[in-house]
Parts: C-alpha cells; structure tokens; sequence
C-alpha cells in the first residue's frame, strides 16, 4: 500500500520556500489544464480546440490543435468556447486604440508618434509614397501621394491589412502635398520621401493643400518664460522646453538647462502643461 509523502514545514526561510514552491506547482497545473485543448463537434467532425482568432458578426473563427482554422456560427458553440469568445471580444476591445478611422497596433503607434511630437515640441513626420507632378511651384515638388502606393495591402492568405500610416515614427499623408526643398523630378516619378509637416496650408490653384519640408524644424516650447511653483512653495522663473519621459526640460535666463520632476510642481502648474500638451495633441490629429 502505497503512502503520501510527508511535507514538514519549519519556521524560516525553508517554510517560505516550501511554500512557494508548492503555490508554483499549483499555478503550473492550472496553467496546464488551461491550455488544455477544447473538444468541440460540428456537422459529424470533432476537433480539438485550441483559441478563438477572430469573431464577425455571428461567426466565430477557431483554430484546432493541428493548425487548421475553422468558421462556426456562435449559436453552435459550447457553454465554456461561448465563454472564450466573449473573453477574447474583451480583450480585443481593450487592445484596441482609435486614432483617425484606425483600431490596431498601428494606432497604438500613431498615437504614441502623436503625443510624443506634443511633449518635445516637434513637428509630425511625415512619409509620403506617391508619384510627382508636372507642375510645381518653385522651391520644391508637387506630389500625389496616395495609399495605392504602400507597398503591403494584403496577407499571405490574400485578407486585406489594415492601413499602414506610420513607418520609422512618421506618420503616412495621402493627397496632394507641396514639398519644399525637393529637387525636380520628371512627371509621375515614383517617390518617397520623410519630410516635417509645417502645419501650414499652401494655395495651389485655388486648391489648399499641406505645406511639408525637408529643412529641420526648431521645437516650440511649451511655455515662455514664467514663474513655476514647487510643492515646497519654491518659485522658478524660467522656460519649459519640452516634457521627457517624467521630467521637464527647463532653460533658465541665462541660457542654462535643467531637467526638473513634473510631480514636485504644484498640481495647478502640472495641469497647466498638461492642458497645453493636449491642445497640441488635437491641433496634431486635426492635420491628419
């Protein structure tokens, strides 16, 4: 007859890692048991199910154990797939960041590219693909950029990709745009170019179109020259540069630079700049 085998515990450090060896058993076991494979039959055939890959509609995508995908009305699944197929809508509505038309990764990017030009100050970089035009005004390009041009449209299955709108953190503009500081090219040559969004609208033909350029842009500041205030009730006059990471870069009179934690300002001035970063932040997304 076979017997349990003893576990002592002692007090200490021995106890503790006892213990946490045993609580990391359990946690491997549950991991274990839920990656187990779902059993599921549908029109005769049985499968083993292993997640949910997409839902559309009232069709829920799933894939076996071998790889294989397979297309099931959602009135069909089982009570614990059901279960799966809500938690996978949930995670997939969390994940997902809407910025201009766009919910994916690449919006998450888009937004970062965005608000990372509102803390430093920093025009958007834009990525234009397209072809040029016969007509353009001196000191730069007309060009006629356009989405048919990206390269990546589909998958391997032939499934249309989401739109691609930023590549090395600039952001992808479709339309006519001027470019200033391009050399000439002759008609419909194909191009492409990353260049910075001025933010300004040119008239070309009674037409307003985007003003970019490939000259380097000086940041804005955030803020000229004012008084700050810390948590302490201390009080700086100077100019807020830019925001990096948890800190902002601040100039002083005299030309010197200083890196200062936005937490020990006062929350009225932390909500200042705040206000102001988000400002730019819609002045940003209104260009796209």
């Amino acid at each position: 007859m076979s017997t349990m085998p003893k576990i002592a515990f002692h007090t200490g450090s021995t106890s503790k890692q006892t213990i946490m060896i045993l609580m990391a058993m359990i946690a491997i076991g549950e991991m274990t048991w839920a990656a187990k494979p779902e059993r599921f039959s549908y029109k005769g055939e049985t499968y083993q199910i292993v997640e949910i890959t997409d839902v559309k509609g009232s069709n829920v995508t799933l894939r076996t154990d071998k790889g294989e995908e397979i297309i099931i009305p959602a009135r069909f699944l089982s009570f614990r797939l059901r279960d799966m197929t809500e938690k996978f809508l949930r995670e997939k509505q969390a994940a997902s960041v809407t910025v201009d038309g766009i919910a994916s990764e690449n919006a998450k990017q888009l937004q970062h590219t965005l608000l990372q030009a509102a803390r430093t100050g920093t025009g958007i970089r834009r990525w234009i693909a397209g072809t040029t035009s016969n007509e353009s005004p001196e000191g730069g390009t007309l060009i006629f950029s356009s989405s048919s041009a990206l390269p990546v449209k589909h998958d391997r299955k032939g499934n249309p990709l989401p739109q691609q709108r930023v590549k090395n953190s600039a952001i992808f503009i479709e339309g006519l745009v001027f470019l200033e500081g391009s050399r000439r090219h002759a008609e419909n040559t194909v191009v492409e170019y990353f260049a910075l969004d001025t933010g300004k609208l040119m008239d070309f033909k009674s037409q307003l179109i985007p003003h970019l350029t490939l000259k380097p842009q000086p940041p804005q500041v955030l803020f000229e020259q004012r008084q700050w205030t810390n948590t302490e009730g201390k009080t700086l006059t100077a100019t807020l540069l830019a925001l990096d990471k948890e800190s902002g870069q601040f100039k002083r009179d005299d030309g010197s630079r200083f890196a200062y934690p936005l937490k020990k300002l006062t929350p009225e001035d932390q909500q200042l700049i705040e206000k102001v970063v988000q400002d730019r932040l819609k002045k940003l997304k209104s260009t796209l």
